[in-house]
């Protein structure tokens, strides 16, 4: 009997957990909390849910192999637990493990269609894929069907990666593409800006419009630089920030200063595909110089 009693409890704890696992509040908590807050979250409480806000900082600040270990933990207690199975995948696709990423991010969204953060994750494999037009119907899915229950960094999130798509689509397209395209790209990265002004990756993307983007349409080279010097303070290890830094720089045949940005882009993320773009000299990702502009 005593055994039934406390299997019927840990049944109504799980059911429980399952449905008031508030997502939407446990990503905005997160985002406004210090690394110093989470080791003592974890510390003084063993709850799922406090478990998870500190997964969500660890990835904040790229602590990315103790955020797995937690989300990891959450599923010994939960074996369906979709935030958790998603910050798995994010660490995998921030690893550049995109194919076992997608597998679990296309399953999450199939089950559970309402969970935005597994949108962006797959919108960023897309764009590092360089499928365009997929990533932006990815964050088109948030800001028009998921608006209104999506936490607020991943709504951002999804107007970064639409203009951002929209960017690169005028970029490389036609003449009509670049006018269908390309005037839709800041007033998205403006919208981003407005819902979490101070976030590393909108200061990144306001700041490579205005590196990449021709004078006509908006380009300021000093705007590009306070933008992205904003980037780096707000995160030292974004290393993005610190590409596109140097690229500016490159551009403006600063060379010097240039070096001393992918110099600390490859201390700290030698495999980041904006890195590699840049010293490849490949230009998938746009790496337009002050001549051209």
């Amino acid at each position: 009997m005593r055994f039934k009693i406390v299997f019927l409890l840990f049944c109504i704890f799980i059911h429980y957990s399952l449905f008031a696992f508030d997502w939407v509040n446990l990503h905005n908590k997160a985002d406004t909390m210090s690394l110093e807050e989470s080791v003592i979250l974890i510390k003084e409480s063993k709850s799922i849910e406090d478990i998870y806000i500190a997964g969500l900082v660890y990835l904040k600040y790229h602590k990315n192999r103790e955020a797995i270990e937690l989300f990891k933990k959450i599923l010994n207690y939960q074996e369906v637990n979709y935030p958790a199975q998603w910050g798995i995948a994010e660490v995998l696709r921030r690893d550049n493990n995109l194919e076992e990423s997608k597998k679990i991010l296309n399953n999450i969204i199939y089950k559970n269609p309402d969970f935005s953060p597994a949108y962006i994750s797959l919108a960023y494999i897309k764009y590092t894929e360089l499928n365009f037009k997929d990533c932006m119907e990815l964050a088109e899915i948030i800001i028009k069907k998921l608006h209104n229950k999506t936490d607020r960094p991943n709504l951002a999130r999804a107007y970064l990666l639409f203009g951002g798509a929209k960017g690169m689509l005028a970029s490389k397209g036609s003449y009509l593409q670049k006018i269908k395209y390309g005037l839709d790209v800041l007033p998205n990265l403006k919208k981003a800006e407005k819902i979490n002004p101070h976030a590393p990756e909108v200061l990144f993307a306001l700041g490579s419009f205005y590196f990449l983007a021709p004078k006509i349409a908006g380009g300021n080279l000093q705007k590009a630089e306070d933008y992205l010097k904003e980037a780096i303070e707000k995160d030292p290890l974004f290393t993005n920030s610190y590409v596109r830094l140097a690229q500016l720089y490159y551009a403006q045949k600063k060379y010097s200063l240039s070096d001393q940005y992918i110099n600390k882009a490859k201390d700290i993320e030698p495999n980041n595909p904006l890195l590699l773009d840049f010293l490849n000299k490949t230009c998938k990702f746009n790496c337009n110089t002050v001549e051209e502009k």
